[in-house]
């Protein structure tokens, strides 16, 4: 067992996007389902790995725009819903690092705002 686990090795490509990975990857399949969303009401929504590709690419280019530089930090305090998994992607796809955020920050607004807390080097 020890020689079997001493000669594992990575296969590492030499430039990854998960974002890329985890979604447009799979778009060659316009139809194919990537996310439902069931809302407390009403109908479930579906949207295809062609329609996530479309969305995350129009939120990292208003990311992008809005000058989000490499290593900037986004944290992204929204309930678990499509804008959410969406701007996880986009973040992803235009390489910048993702923070946790904790749902407790949801009572506090005025710190939301502020271009600060919005944009910083955490």
């Amino acid at each position: 067992m020890r020689g079997r686990i001493g000669a594992f090795r990575w296969d590492l490509p030499q430039l990854y996007n998960i974002g890329v990975d985890v979604c447009d990857k799979w778009c060659h399949e316009p139809a194919r389902i990537a996310l439902i969303h069931k809302p407390p009401a009403g109908e479930s929504v579906e949207y295809t790995f062609v329609e996530i590709r479309r969305l995350s690419n129009q939120a990292a280019n208003l990311m992008r725009s809005a000058g989000l530089t490499r290593g900037d930090r986004i944290a992204v305090l929204l309930p678990q819903m499509p804008e959410t998994a969406i701007a996880h992607v986009a973040i992803y796809k235009i390489g910048r690092l993702r923070s946790r955020c904790l749902l407790c920050l949801e009572s506090r607004p005025s710190n939301i705002g502020s271009p600060t807390a919005a944009r910083g080097r955490w």
